[in-house]
């Protein structure tokens, strides 16, 4: 059978009763078929020669045996071969266990699969891997699926498989996600093995582990000023409003996380000039600053937030940690681009994005996590549901009325330029920041105009920003035997 599935005994599931001959020797015999749940393909032109090349699809739960020598928690002790291995959004690690980092922390994963390579010559292997020992969670099941005999063309015989019982198949509604069922941060990888095999005969075999990718984001404040010396232009309107408390009714109702400061400061001269700007408002606007934790007095609610920037991880209180949380939301980014013209899709309540805009943006209504490296502007109608990170120039405007609304919370840091813009947010030279300098430079924020407009924090529309509603990429390699 030229599309025999010579590659699923390497994969080391003891249900299967199945042996590894070991690397570079194809397997000689399948699983069961009673392993094998079997999904005719549906792909365009399947079975005419229209066909694309592929042959089956292989999808499978990854346990800590599946890709040996590559072991989540570098050991091949027979005791966790089984355990279930799960993503928490920056890397793998067992069910039940540490990170890589926590596990062996003097040495880096590619230095371990680099001493590692030299008995695998067979395997190209790209992507990143994670760590840890834990205990294990059933043994995942799965199979090898079959193609009947072409007669015509190039006929595909799509076929995802599943592995383990009791795990979660991308695309079966209602399973169960033992990863989720240990954390709400952790998600299943999934091993995605196919065939290809041209009219030539040509033949390849790739395999890509995927997972649902999720960011956990969690600010000081509905509006935080993440720097020394910020600038604060409030806006007068009577019907503006920032507020730390969640709603509890509405579409927008949130029944988790905790409520927080209506504004935070990253000091306590900058949560008093903040407290002083605001009461000097004419009119006095304070009242419209509502949350709890206030350090300043309950209205307007300011919070010196320092304490708890520096706590969280990454540090949010330094450049090098706001420079790392940028870093990991982009390596998880749906879009990467210079300007707004470029950001093809903002997102929706089903299917929030992760946008990097290297530039500046004139931000619309959209769901997820928005950065922007340059000055961000909202016009009078935007409303945004999520994260909105202004990180890099820290320049954040609101110009016109509207009744636009955050849901979530935005921050402002400026890591590139000790001087501050003028009063109209434009800063015509930039001053860099001294490299000796470990905290970032002074924050700006203009919120002009009139209108309803309004900030709540909501840490479940921050937590569903980072939730990504696909699968995503985290590893790829090609098995060439």
């Amino acid at each position: 059978n030229r599309y025999f599935d010579d590659e699923i005994c390497h994969e080391n599931f003891t249900g299967l009763g199945l042996t590894n001959p070991g690397y570079n020797v194809p397997c000689s015999s399948a699983a069961a078929q009673s392993s094998v749940t079997v999904v005719n393909s549906v792909s365009p032109g399947t079975g005419s020669a229209a066909a694309m090349t592929y042959k089956w699809i292989r999808i499978t739960l990854k346990q800590n045996g599946s890709t040996p020598p590559y072991y989540v928690n570098l050991s091949n002790s027979g005791t966790n071969l089984a355990t279930q291995v799960c993503w928490d959004g920056v890397q793998e690690r067992l069910i039940n266990g540490a990170r890589l980092e926590e596990l062996n922390p003097t040495e880096d994963r590619f230095a371990q699969n680099l001493r590692a390579a030299a008995s695998m010559p067979a395997i190209a292997w790209f992507g990143r891997g994670g760590n840890a020992s834990g205990s294990g969670n059933g043994t995942p099941t799965t199979g090898t699926p079959t193609t009947g005999t072409p007669t015509t063309g190039t006929p595909t015989t799509g076929t995802p498989t599943t592995g383990s019982s009791g795990g979660l198949s991308p695309g079966v509604a209602g399973a169960a996600d033992l990863c989720q069922q240990q954390s709400g941060s952790l998600y299943a990888v999934y091993q995605v093995t196919s065939l290809a095999v041209t009219a030539s005969g040509a033949r390849r075999v790739t395999q890509h582990e995927i997972a649902k990718s999720i960011l956990s984001l969690n600010l000081p404040g509905a509006m935080t000023f993440d720097g020394p010396a910020p600038t604060y232009q409030a806006s007068s309107s009577n019907a503006f409003i920032i507020s730390g408390i969640q709603p509890t009714t509405g579409a927008d109702a949130c029944a988790s996380g905790s409520n927080q400061p209506a504004v935070a400061a990253t000091d306590a001269s900058g949560a008093a000039y903040l407290n002083t700007t605001i009461s000097g408002t004419n009119p006095n606007r304070s009242d419209q600053y509502t949350g709890t934790n206030c350090t300043s007095s309950a209205v307007p609610c300011i919070a010196n937030a320092s304490a708890t920037m520096a706590a969280s991880t990454p540090d949010l209180s330094t450049i090098a940690g706001l420079n790392d949380l940028v870093a990991t939301i982009d390596s998880n980014a749906d879009q990467r681009v210079t300007g707004a013209a470029s950001v093809a899709f903002w997102g929706t309540s089903s299917n929030p994005q992760i946008i990097i805009v290297r530039g500046n943006v004139t931000i619309p209504s959209g769901y997820g996590i928005l950065v922007v490296t340059g000055t961000a502007t909202f016009d009078g109608a935007s409303n945004w549901n999520g994260a909105v990170l202004v990180i890099g120039e820290g320049i954040l405007l609101k110009s016109g009325g509207g009744g636009g609304s955050t849901q979530g919370g935005l921050l402002v840091a400026n890591t590139n330029c000790s001087n501050s813009p003028n009063s109209s947010g434009v800063r015509a030279t930039c001053t860099p920041i001294p490299s000796t300098q470990t905290t970032p430079g002074p924050p700006y924020i203009d919120w002009n105009g009139g209108g309803a407009a309004s900030i709540t924090y909501n840490s479940c529309s921050l937590a569903n920003a980072g939730t990504r509603p696909l699968f995503k990429v985290i590893s790829f390699r090609e098995l060439t035997y």
